[in-house]
């Protein structure tokens, strides 16, 4: 049977036509069907062939580079306004290795003494993709770098975050944790917002946690974090989450513990020992500052340590044999008294009343913290 010869399109005033007695891949064998599907998928072959590489005229000359090359300007020009272009050159650095160089990039201390950058430091921390656990390979991939550097073994690409010949930082337990001469983490930098509402995850509370351990917090003044910061303590008391509460309420991020916070911690939530604790600790700090400095810029508490309804409660607590009301009864005498009488409150006084009733006979677990007392914004 003689086969109808197929034209197949080429160049421009060229006529080819493929048939089996020239060298065609078809084959009397095949059916009408696949000769046809054979002959387009031979034509598409020589079109890509023949066709010029033509660039995108939509895309600017930046989305058209490599991906590759593009996470490279990310990783090195440490410019977080890079993402923000467009969707598709967000899409081409979300890789966590893409963010764990360049979060080194920006938290690296060379020994040239370069100053940090405390905007992009302050935006970093607050970024989606800057999670704990992330967080926790960039400062260890940090230290193995710094390590590799001190000895002259460093090579340009090596980031593995193993190294037995290496001791780690102590992230979870900063207070065994030698000085971290090679990080950028100075105390001007913020804490991020999202660090500091709930929901109270424990990644969440352990990322607080080491912020405020190394000394950094929030801008009250300038930015609505603070706001964020009273809510999250609102919430840290519902969930019963006793190291968050104890860090929005340290000095470095310093939410004002009022009445209507303690009333609920000790009437609506049971009186968490550790929670009041630290409460009456804050309430107890501002009482003090507003009496012996007047000029401080802070806001002051509200909340009044013989406030009648929280000793009605610890006195129904003593009488149905409740252990909690003894000790609130004896932690509101102790820091009324404090409160009027003490000089100044500094690590002293913090730590009198520890001892009076922040003991772990109490039922009070104690949050660690660096032994100093940050004074209010302002002074």
């Amino acid at each position: 049977m003689e086969l109808t010869p197929i034209r197949i399109r080429g160049k421009r005033g060229q006529k080819r036509f493929l048939t089996p007695d020239l060298g065609s891949p078809l084959s009397g064998s095949e059916s009408p069907a696949r000769r046809r599907k054979l002959a387009r998928s031979h034509d598409a072959r020589q079109d890509l062939k023949q066709r010029p590489l033509v660039k995108n005229p939509s895309l600017s000359a930046l989305q058209q580079l490599p991906t590759e090359i593009l996470q490279l300007i990310f990783e090195y020009s440490m410019n977080l306004n890079l993402p923000l272009v467009t969707p598709s050159i967000a899409n081409q650095l979300s890789h966590e290795r893409t963010y764990i160089r360049f979060a080194i990039n920006v938290l690296y201390r060379h020994e040239d003494g370069q100053e940090p950058d405390i905007p992009t430091i302050s935006r970093m921390l607050a970024c989606r993709w800057m999670s704990w656990e992330l967080f926790n390979k960039v400062v260890n991939q940090t230290y193995h770098r710094a390590q590799q550097d001190s000895t002259g073994r460093a090579t340009e690409d090596d980031l593995s975050d193993s190294a037995d010949d290496v001791s780690r930082p102590e992230l979870d337990r900063p207070w065994l944790q030698s000085p971290m001469g090679f990080l950028h983490l100075p105390p001007r930098c913020g804490i991020p917002a999202k660090l500091l509402k709930g929901p109270w995850t424990s990644d969440k509370v352990s990322f607080l946690y080491y912020l405020v351990w190394s000394g950094l917090g929030i801008d009250w003044e300038h930015s609505t974090v603070g706001e964020v910061a009273a809510h999250g303590l609102r919430q840290a008391i519902q969930e019963q989450n006793e190291v968050a509460s104890a860090c929005l309420l340290h000095p470095n991020i310093g939410v004002t513990p009022t009445a209507s916070l303690v009333k609920s911690a000790i009437i609506d939530y049971g009186c968490d020992p550790t929670i009041v604790f630290h409460l009456l600790s804050a309430a107890l700090r501002l009482h003090i500052l507003a009496r012996t400095e007047p000029h401080a810029v802070y806001t002051p508490a509200d909340f009044t340590f013989r406030d009648p309804s929280i000793w009605s409660w610890a006195g129904r607590a003593r009488a149905r044999g409740d252990e909690k009301g003894e000790w609130l009864t004896r932690a509101l005498r102790y820091a009324a008294e404090t409160a009027t009488t003490s000089a100044t409150y500094d690590t002293a006084a913090q730590q009198d009343f520890e001892r009076a009733c922040g003991r772990i006979e109490d039922g009070v677990e104690q949050t660690k913290f660096p032994r100093s007392v940050r004074q209010p914004p302002g002074d």
